[in-house]
């Protein structure tokens, strides 16, 4: 129940942005009409900055997953966006 109150919070209040990154757009894979694929509770935020992040929950286990993609001008650049990124979410699912 509270990886789904999660998801739903997700929906209904999207973040306006992630780790001081804007939003730029949301992809909500629960909407087929929108994304022309199979429903799915998966939402993709696209940032500035070439980032996203993905959320789903996990389909084995009672917790919420995050996926991030970055980029930089190395590799250490972006795993410390994509460190910042998970930082910033690490409240919402405490």
């Amino acid at each position: 129940d509270k990886m789904q109150s999660i998801m739903d919070e997700f929906r209904k209040n999207p973040p306006a942005e992630f780790g001081g990154k804007k939003v730029l757009s949301v992809t909500d894979y629960a909407k087929p009409e929108e994304t022309g694929l199979p429903k799915a509770n998966v939402l993709i935020y696209q940032l500035e900055d070439n980032a996203t992040v993905v959320v789903r929950p996990s389909g084995t286990e009672p917790k919420i997953k995050t996926y991030f993609t970055t980029t930089g001008k190395d590799l250490a650049e972006a795993t410390a966006k994509k460190d910042e990124l998970a930082e910033a979410l690490k409240p919402v699912f405490a």
